[in-house]
C-alpha cells in the first residue's frame, strides 16, 4: 500500500507514544490519508485492532496499551477514523458506514501479518463499525469486545421515529453536512457530567487538542442505516466472531435499550454473546474511576485469552 504524502497540517500538536510507531496510509479514497499506530513485534502471533468512538483520537486513551498487558508476540493497532483525529475526512459526518468499513479493512490488511488472527477491542461508534464491518464482511475478527456500544441511537432531542426519517429526508435534499443541533459539544461542569466519574480523565477528554463536533445529519443517517444491518436477521446471520459486550447502568450517551435488544437479536439466531453490566459505570468505560475501569480491562484481557485473570462468574451472563 502507498502511503499518501497530502495531510493536514493545520491541526494542533498531539503527544505521540513512544512505544507506537505512526503512519499516515490512504484511506478507502485514495485522496484522504489516514493516520495508525501500532506494535507489531516480531514473531507476531496475533494482533489486538482497536475502534475508538466519535470524536476520538489515538491518544485519548493513555494507558490502554500498557493496561492490556499483552504478552511480547501480541501486537497492537489503533488509528484515528476519517474525520477524527488527525485523519483527514468531513468532521462528524460520512456518507455510509462502508466508508468506515472499508478503511477499517484497508488498516487491518496493511498491518496485521497474513493469516495471523486478529480481535478487535471497540468504544461506542467503534463497536457499530466494527460490527458493521463483520457483518458485510469487510473484516473477519476472531472476537469483537465491546464497551459501551452504540447500538441505539438516543431518543433526545427526537424520539427515532421521527428522527429516522426527518435525517433521510435533509439527506436526500443535499444536507447531509447540516448539524442536528443536538450533541453540541462544551464544557460541562465534572459535577453533572454523563461520561466518567474520573475527574482526572474528565478534565483530559474535555483538554482533547481536537475540536469536538455535534452530529451531521448524514453522520445520523448512515447510522440508522448501519443500525438496521447489524439487527437484520442476515446481518445477525453473518456474525461468526465471538462476541464479549459490557457497559455501564448509568449509560447517557448511547440508548442503553440496546444492551439488550440486540443480544436478543443475537440469541435469535442461535448466536451467543457474553454481556457483563457494571453497576452505576458511565458511558467511559475505559476512562471511568478506576473501581469500574480495573474491572473492564481486566474483563478485556480474560476474553482475549490472557490466563492471568478470572471473571466474576456471578455478573457474566449469556
Amino acid at each position: 500500500m502507498s502511503v499518501h504524502a497530502k495531510f493536514r497540517t493545520d491541526l494542533p500538536p498531539v503527544e505521540r507514544f513512544d512505544f507506537l510507531k505512526y503512519e499516515f496510509i490512504e484511506g478507502s479514497t485514495s485522496e484522504l490519508t489516514l493516520r495508525i499506530a501500532h506494535y507489531i513485534p516480531n514473531g507476531c502471533k496475533r494482533v489486538v485492532v482497536f475502534s475508538n468512538g466519535r470524536n476520538e483520537w489515538i491518544e485519548k486513551y493513555p494507558k490502554l496499551f500498557a493496561e492490556l498487558n499483552l504478552d511480547p508476540e501480541v501486537g497492537f493497532l489503533v488509528f484515528d477514523h476519517r474525520g477524527q483525529g488527525r485523519s483527514e475526512g468531513s468532521r462528524a459526518n460520512i456518507g455510509s458506514y462502508h466508508q468506515y468499513a472499508e478503511d477499517l479493512r484497508k488498516v487491518i490488511n496493511y498491518k496485521v501479518p497474513k493469516h495471523i488472527p486478529y480481535s478487535v477491542v471497540c468504544h461506542s461508534m467503534g463497536g457499530l463499525i466494527a460490527l458493521f464491518a463483520a457483518v458485510h464482511q469487510y473484516i473477519f475478527p476472531q472476537k469483537i469486545i465491546l464497551n459501551s456500544p452504540l447500538l441505539m441511537l438516543p431518543d433526545k432531542p427526537l424520539p427515532q421515529p421521527l428522527a429516522q426519517p426527518i435525517a433521510k429526508f435533509i439527506v436526500a435534499l443535499g444536507g447531509s453536512g447540516f448539524s442536528t443541533l443536538a450533541d453540541k459539544h462544551q464544557h460541562i461542569p465534572f459535577a453533572i457530567n454523563k461520561l466518567t466519574h474520573s475527574q482526572e480523565t474528565y478534565t483530559r477528554i474535555m483538554a482533547s487538542p481536537f475540536r469536538g463536533f455535534g452530529a451531521r445529519f448524514g453522520w445520523v443517517h448512515a447510522t440508522f442505516e448501519a443500525l438496521n444491518s447489524i439487527y437484520s436477521q442476515d446481518g445477525v446471520g453473518k456474525l461468526n466472531s465471538e462476541i464479549f459486550m459490557q457497559y455501564g447502568t448509568d449509560e447517557r450517551v448511547v440508548s442503553p435499550v440496546g444492551f439488550d435488544l440486540w443480544p436478543d437479536a443475537l440469541k435469535q439466531q442461535g448466536k451467543n454473546v457474553i454481556v457483563h453490566s457494571l453497576e452505576d459505570a458511565r458511558h467511559e468505560l475505559l476512562s471511568e474511576a478506576d473501581e469500574y475501569r480495573l474491572i473492564v480491562m481486566n474483563n478485556i484481557r480474560c476474553w482475549l485469552g490472557a490466563d492471568y485473570c478470572t471473571l466474576d462468574s456471578q455478573t457474566i451472563t449469556s
